[in-house]
């Protein structure tokens, strides 16, 4: 370890550096005071503190409970969050030649989605471990679940006490597949629809600039969050003028154009791109076809991609309340708005078609998750389309509820706060339960030689903690390890594109593994055997070319032997 440079024989000693020092005779001069801005908020949050211990309160937790699952254990058990972290590792790495990643990859940044997630994690990359850039993004998505409902809430005449709903949502079972873009996209557009709101109620320069960027972001987030700014955006826009003028309703949607140029520039340049997700086809719209369901199959299928990280029943136990509670809150009115209360969470517009913006993002929003396909099958295989706008469209009902929340209205809104952080604990929980029966696989790990090629041969993808085959891309984490190649990477061709490939079976059914087919190419086998059940032996018929080096809980590490000798004067 480098000794330390104040210290020791490499630095000078304290009792120097203390000599040196200049002496200070007068008084210590003042800290700088914080700016007038800074000392404004500060001040109003401190004021709305004293006021509202209670939210206050709930709010601290909040931030603690809806981060608890990021940090409590190394892995996080989300589908694709292994491979995201390999992508930006590879891209990252891609130039030293200890990692081998420039036998495999070579560097393909074009205009697609994702380049705000994968961006964000390569710069701080320079900063700090890629598996804790990673956590650091999906921190500050998590995080700005109840503040972009709170913003949005405001802008829109509603209490933005609402925003305290929004911790729990950012645990939906989008985050459990791992859709990290989708999941950091979602807030993103509650911020921009109030950026949007806030130029189409009194436009100004300013205002309409950050509108603008804001809402031409989103396509490098995913573009789903990008196409409902567009379209919600754009719609919700037109009540939005105050006072409400028909010239003043046509300029309001403005700051949705430089959003579209963004997409549509995007979508001209992908015409040369090659990638397996290309939308780019001389058919147009018509080269799009998808997998649907029907009217009912959707509204029963609204549940599974909210609240369902986790098997059992606690997960919809908690949607279920939450729901309850919302309609509570909805239905019952507190007493007269006492004193110190502010306006806007009075100023509900009712009998204005402003103060229906709310419910119309909402249809809007039910409308595209029934009329949206479950998965796209041309030109390219996408799943789960449709799926991931519940979560929007379950943000947006949470904001139906008008007036100010007070008397039996807050409390109904602080407990449906508790529940929500109720649920995050018992995700944070499966988290580490999860870690538990992975914890194998760093200890046999740990045997395998710095750069040899290791085959993952996961015989079982599930694990009971989590809805989600976890280990369905778990070889990233192997990769992140050893370097080399692995057999899946996102067929997005972003940012890195596979250009040689090694023998191996189907990333999604390991046991169609053969040894005579693959196993020539590696060096060593990673295996992973179901905790329940029999598995098939993937060194059936060659036990004399592997050797088992490590082996802990369900995990094992096999090393590949050479051919035996031939017999002198055999045949």
């Amino acid at each position: 370890m480098p000794t330390d440079p104040t210290d020791g024989e490499t630095g000078a000693t304290p009792d120097v550096d203390r000599a040196a020092a200049p002496t200070r005779t007068g008084p210590a001069a003042p800290a700088a005071p914080p700016p007038p801005q800074a000392r404004a908020i500060l001040g109003r949050l401190t004021a709305a503190a004293r006021r509202e211990p209670v939210t206050a309160a709930l709010v601290a937790a909040g931030v603690v409970c809806v981060l608890l699952p990021i940090w409590i254990a190394r892995y996080l058990p989300l589908l694709d969050y292994p491979n995201h972290l390999s992508m930006v590792f590879v891209w990252f790495h891609l130039k030293d030649p200890r990692w081998h990643f420039g036998d495999y990859y070579i560097t393909h940044l074009i205009p697609l989605p994702y380049w705000a997630h994968y961006g964000v994690v390569y710069l701080l990359t320079y900063l700090v471990d890629v598996e804790v850039a990673q956590k650091l993004f999906l921190s500050a998505a998590v995080l700005l679940y109840p503040l972009s409902l709170a913003v949005l809430a405001r802008r829109l005449g509603r209490d933005p006490r609402l925003g305290l709903w929004g911790f729990p949502f950012a645990w939906s079972f989008n985050t459990a597949n791992g859709f990290l873009s989708y999941v950091a996209g979602v807030p993103v557009l509650l911020l921009a629809l109030a950026a949007l709101h806030a130029w189409a109620e009194r436009p100004s320069l300013r205002r309409g600039l950050l509108a603008s960027a804001v809402g031409a972001s989103l396509y490098f987030f995913h573009i789903i969050p990008w196409g409902m700014f567009l379209a919600i955006g754009g719609l919700t826009a037109l009540l939005a003028p105050r006072p409400w003028r028909p010239l003043a309703a046509l300029i309001a949607p403005l700051p949705t154009l430089p959003a579209a140029a963004v997409g549509l520039w995007a979508y001209r340049a992908s015409r040369g791109a090659h990638t397996y997700v290309n939308p780019w086809s001389s058919r147009g719209l018509d080269a799009f076809e998808g997998a649907y369901n029907d009217f009912y199959t959707s509204i029963a299928s609204l549940p599974a991609w909210l609240l369902n990280f986790h098997p059992g029943r606690r997960d919809e136990i908690a949607l279920l309340l939450l729901a309850l509670l919302a309609l509570l809150v909805a239905a019952s009115r507190g007493p007269a708005l006492p004193p110190g209360v502010p306006d806007h969470v009075a100023r509900s517009d009712e009998g204005s078609p402003r103060g229906y913006r709310v419910e119309l993002a909402l249809v809007l929003a039910m409308y595209a998750y029934l009329k949206l396909p479950r998965s796209l099958m041309k030109p390219f295989y996408w799943y789960a389309v449709n799926g991931r706008v519940a979560v929007l469209a379950a943000l947006f009902a949470l904001l139906v509820p008008r007036g100010p929340l007070v008397g039996v209205r807050r409390l109904f809104v602080h407990l449906g706060a508790a529940v929500g952080l109720l649920y995050c604990v018992d995700v944070a929980q499966h988290v580490q339960r999860f870690n538990e029966g992975a914890r194998g696989f760093d200890d046999v790990m740990a045997a395998a030689p710095p750069g040899k090629q290791v085959l993952p041969i996961l015989l079982s993808l599930s694990d009971p903690a989590v809805n989600v085959n976890a280990y369905n891309q778990w070889g990233s984490y192997v990769q992140l390890r050893q370097g080399g190649y692995i057999q899946y990477t996102f067929p997005t061709d972003f940012p890195i594109r596979t250009v040689r490939r090694l023998p191996a079976p189907p990333w999604d059914h390991h046991e169609l593994f053969s040894f005579a087919v693959h196993g020539e190419a590696w060096d060593y086998f990673l295996v992973r055997r179901p905790t329940q059940g029999v598995a098939p032996d993937p060194f059936a018929g060659v036990p004399e070319r592997v050797r088992l080096v490590a082996r802990s809980g369900a995990w094992e590490l096999w090393e590949k032997l050479p051919p035996p000798a031939t017999a002198p004067g055999a045949r």
